[in-house]
């Protein structure tokens, strides 16, 4: 029964407004979300997927792999920034939070984008040269200029 005790008045000890069980609670929450978020990026790209391979064109694969591409780092951003709503921080911390949540958003936008324009050029060169064999390295050199 003691160890309970000693647990329970370790979890109640307060650093900067919060208690340790506050920050444990949220460690928790923030584990739990990016499973959550991760778990149901899977599966959703699992179904997408088979849905998409029914269909003719390949416009649908494209979007189902752009999903497939968010990955860990904008689901640990975003749920940082809800997790830690309830504790009491400091204003710049907050800052400091939205700014990492801004900054994966950010890298992920320009990922996709970068994959949008990728596939854009290979469709439109594919459309205009159908069978030109430099097409691969004509395609690469095209994405690394406008990247």
């Amino acid at each position: 029964m003691k160890i309970l005790e000693i647990a329970k008045s370790g979890l109640d000890l307060v650093f900067y407004n919060n208690t340790l069980g506050d920050y444990a609670l949220a460690f928790l929450n923030l584990v739990a979300l990016v499973i959550i978020l991760s778990l149901s990026k899977r599966l959703l790209v699992s179904r997408l997927d088979k849905l998409a391979k029914r269909t003719l064109n390949d416009f649908d694969d494209f979007l189902v792999s752009l999903l497939a591409n968010i990955g860990a780092p904008v689901f640990l951003a975003v749920s940082l920034c809800f997790v830690t709503l309830p504790l009491e921080i400091s204003e710049e911390v907050r800052r400091i939070i939205r700014s990492t949540q801004v900054l994966a958003l950010t890298i992920q936008a320009i990922l996709t984008l970068q994959e949008v324009v990728k596939y854009g050029i290979t469709k439109f060169y594919h459309r205009t040269r159908p069978n030109d064999p430099a097409s691969t390295t004509v395609i690469k050199n095209l994405v690394n200029i406008v990247r």
